[in-house]
């Protein structure tokens, strides 16, 4: 599983944003906070990350995404 994964390539922020995904889908929003803090610091070391996300349907500037 993605627990297996992180663990296995604990350099490569795709399996912790894939676990943090699946945390958040079921409403595990605290259980996701570690996968992502260390995906980020990751990031900040100057490894490039891709992060996949889901984004609700929202009016606020419809059509643009700003990061």
């Amino acid at each position: 599983g993605f627990m297996e994964a992180v663990q296995l390539a604990p350099l490569d922020v795709r399996p912790m944003t894939d676990l943090a995904f699946l945390y958040m889908k079921h409403g595990w929003f605290e259980r996701a906070v570690g996968p992502l803090a260390r995906a980020r610091e990751i990031a900040a070391a100057g490894r490039p990350v891709l992060v996949n996300v889901w984004l609700e349907k929202t009016a606020f500037r419809e059509g643009s995404i700003s990061m």
